[in-house]
């Protein structure tokens, strides 16, 4: 408790408030080892973070198919993947798999760590000391299953991932669907089938998932909408419909309000009240941050990934400038 503690305060003065500040990347795209200060450690399109089973910061480290971990003297090192790119290896220890790119993971009530593996068709989940694990996907990529055992269903992209309760909900980018996997088997929970375009039971390339006040939020990237999903009634509808470009990931606030990253408009909003507003980013690209800036002058490069953190603030995973920044609000 003290060590995590410590961390924290350790961290927090890095970052003022209504500041944006570095904290994990140099911004140059690579993987120049591992046990680096965190600010000298090279990622490579990190698309997502999350906090690890022990409360610590890590980050889903796409192009170098790895899981990082920011430690408590600030340190980062890999919990899973070892560099190499190729479909993972279930039954070894997770630092000797390669992975498949992959793009978001979240601890479940089960204190394991879930992955969404794009382009392999399968969801791992690993635990420190233990062999990595398939929970979904055979490898082969298609749309099949429902109804049936999880490790006997058909993925092509899973790019999301969320827990209501013991249930993990799946969203796969390639068939435009949101699924379900309970108790070891999986059903369809949303999108998919012959549903026209611009309706709201469609889904186009949804991305990244949340799960907030009981419902799975949806950054339906195809559709520049922020879809919600009720899973008692299987209803699914548009929160947000204006405004966006390509959302890729979502965050709920400490006062309600829900944070989106607009990937391919370069910034971040903040929906409350139903009004949507840009808070971080200019809407253009902008270069690797070096030290604190000014929110209000911070340019952003494709955020696909945030978090809200009760004791530091908002993270985001800059993914093209190859960076995990926090917000610290006002």
């Amino acid at each position: 408790m003290w060590s995590l503690l410590w961390f924290f305060l350790a961290c927090t003065p890095k970052c003022k408030e209504g500041m944006v500040c570095p904290m994990i990347g140099t911004g140059i795209a690579g993987f120049n080892g591992d046990r680096l200060d965190a600010l000298e450690s090279d990622l490579y399109l990190p698309t997502s973070i999350y906090k690890s089973d022990d409360g610590r910061f890590a980050v889903v480290d796409y192009n170098n198919y790895r899981i990082r971990r920011l430690e408590e003297d600030h340190s980062l090192t890999t919990l899973a993947g070892n560099g190499q790119h190729a479909y993972a290896t279930p039954g070894v220890p997770p630092l000797e798999t390669a992975f498949e790119n992959p793009i978001a993971a979240v601890v479940g009530p089960d204190g394991f760590t879930y992955i969404a593996a794009e382009h392999e068709g399968r969801v791992l989940r690993f635990k420190e000391g233990e062999p990595l694990e398939v929970a979904a996907g055979t490898g082969t990529l298609g749309l099949s299953g429902d109804g049936g055992a999880a490790l006997s269903a058909e993925l092509t992209d899973p790019t999301g991932l969320a827990f209501i309760g013991d249930d993990l909900y799946v969203s796969d980018r390639s068939t435009a669907t949101v699924r379900r996997i309970s108790n070891g088997e999986i059903f369809a929970a949303a999108g998919g089938g012959e549903t026209p375009e611009g309706t709201p039971g469609r889904l186009d390339q949804p991305r990244q998932i949340a799960a907030i006040d009981g419902e799975i939020w949806i950054a339906d990237t195809g559709q520049h909408r922020i879809a919600v999903l009720n899973p008692e009634t299987s209803e699914l509808r548009t929160e947000i419909a204006e405004g966006l470009d390509q959302p890729f990931a979502i965050a709920e606030g400490p006062q309600g309000e829900i944070f989106i990253a607009d990937a391919g408009g370069h910034t971040i909003y903040r929906w409350k009240d139903g009004e949507l507003r840009a808070i971080l980013g200019n809407g253009s690209p902008g270069l690797p941050l070096e030290k604190p800036q000014k929110s209000d002058a911070t340019p952003l490069t494709y955020p696909a990934g945030l978090l809200w953190d009760d004791d530091t603030g908002l993270w985001i995973a800059n993914m093209l400038g190859n960076q995990i920044l926090l917000w610290k609000p006002e």
